[in-house]
């Protein structure tokens, strides 16, 4: 075996390297600062590919946050003002995004159809602003003023709904006054009187053709008749006389009606002016309407109404208009009260019966007559010839609600 000694280059190449193994060896350790300190810690570099690298670029810097939006409108209560009663009136009110985030406006829903709102722009951008545009249709009013709330719903998750209540004023065609017909306090047994003046404000063709009267039951009348030419306030603008009689025979007690006329106009085809009156006496009746709920065929509700008077009073007939009911009075003994009790018949025909009692009373030493609306309504297995029920005792509430009733006793 033949030894080859190193030459002198290779020598001095082999210290080299051992001293630069040496050197790195002794850079794994921890840095130092000067004095031997840990040296602070460094920021990493963003790294940078190199060319033909798949490798993807980081940043120090964090991603910016996606914010939400957030809705204002610029009125809770939009007032149009006069709108024309001959084409829908029009306006706008402001809605503004307040958020970081774009708003987007997915419905504008309404509480009438007369009233219609729709956004300009469904998407609204951060800091920008759109217009929810307004059309109230008059035709749809049913007489001048008109009060409605329109409800923005977007993608706001602090506030996804905003109401805004839109208010507008027909432009009238006619005006009347007084606004009703007030009797007042009225004495039982005197007639009342009182008119309204309807006037034309407009050039739309005008003509009260028909008056009609509802809830008055024959003691309460309305007409209407057209005024002198000499006596309208504005030259070719007509007016017409509503005249309104209460009798003496309405009953004791508040009392209420509605005059319905019919005017001609394209808009406002019907005018509805209400009548009340408070008629005094020297008794009352307590309540003028009873109502039964879930009763039964045969069964006695006590206290039903009751007539209360100042001094003695006297029933000469107490009778129901059909035989589906009957009444049975309890004067008290100073013979100033009478307490009804009402008595459902054995068989009635049908679950639904309405009745009127008629009473005539003399008070005073004067007659008058009385008349109570009865409803009652029985219970789902309550049918024609259905078993009596016995005396039941209902809590002291109106409409009168009866508990069921027990069982017929065995013999």
């Amino acid at each position: 075996m033949i030894f080859r000694f190193p030459t002198r280059r290779s020598a001095l190449l082999a210290v080299a390297g051992l001293a630069f193994a040496a050197i790195s060896l002794a850079g794994c350790g921890e840095d130092k600062a000067p004095g031997g300190a840990p040296a602070p810690a460094q920021e990493p570099a963003a790294s940078t590919p190199t060319a033909g690298s798949t490798a993807p670029v980081t940043s120090a810097t964090p991603p910016a946050q996606t914010g939400s939006p957030r809705i204002e409108s610029a009125t809770a209560l939009y007032d149009m003002g006069p709108i024309p009663n001959d084409a829908p009136g029009e306006g706008e009110f402001a809605i503004f995004n307040r958020g970081t985030a774009p708003l987007v406006i997915s419905k504008v829903s309404t509480s009438c159809g007369c009233t219609q709102g729709k956004a300009v722009d469904t998407t609204v951008p951060p800091g920008g602003q759109t217009a929810i545009k307004v059309t109230v249709d008059p035709f749809r009013i049913p007489q001048f003023t008109s009060r409605k709330t329109l409800t923005i719903i977007t993608n706001d998750p602090e506030n996804p709904q905003v109401k805004v209540d839109v208010v507008a004023r027909v432009e009238p065609e006619i005006e009347w006054d007084p606004a009703s017909l007030d009797f007042g306090q009225v004495e039982r047994g005197q007639a009342a009187d009182k008119t309204i003046i309807v006037r034309q404000l407009q050039d739309a063709p005008f003509d009260l053709a028909a008056v009609r009267v509802s809830g008055a039951e024959g003691f309460f009348t309305a007409t209407s008749v057209l005024r002198p030419e000499a006596e309208w306030k504005t030259p070719g603008k007509r007016e017409f006389v509503i005249s309104a009689k209460l009798s003496g025979d309405a009953p004791i007690g508040p009392f209420g009606a509605t005059v319905a006329i019919e005017t001609g106009l394209p808009r406002l085809k019907r005018l509805t002016i209400h009548a009340k009156a408070d008629i005094k006496g020297p008794y009352s009746i307590e309540p003028r309407q009873v109502v039964v709920r879930d009763a039964k065929a045969g069964q006695t509700v006590p206290a039903a109404f009751r007539v209360v008077s100042e001094g003695p009073i006297e029933f000469k007939s107490i009778a129901p208009t059909k035989s589906d009911v009957k009444v049975t009075p309890h004067p008290s003994d100073d013979g100033k009260s009478v307490t009804f009790d009402l008595t459902v018949g054995p068989a009635p025909a049908s679950r639904l019966i309405r009745d009127v009692l008629v009473l005539d009373i003399i008070s005073e030493g004067k007659p008058s007559q009385e008349k109570i609306n009865v409803l009652v309504v029985l219970a789902g297995d309550q049918l024609k010839g259905g078993a009596s029920a016995p005396t039941i005792r209902p809590p002291g509430v109106k409409p009168l609600a009866l508990p069921p009733s027990a069982p017929p006793a065995k013999p």
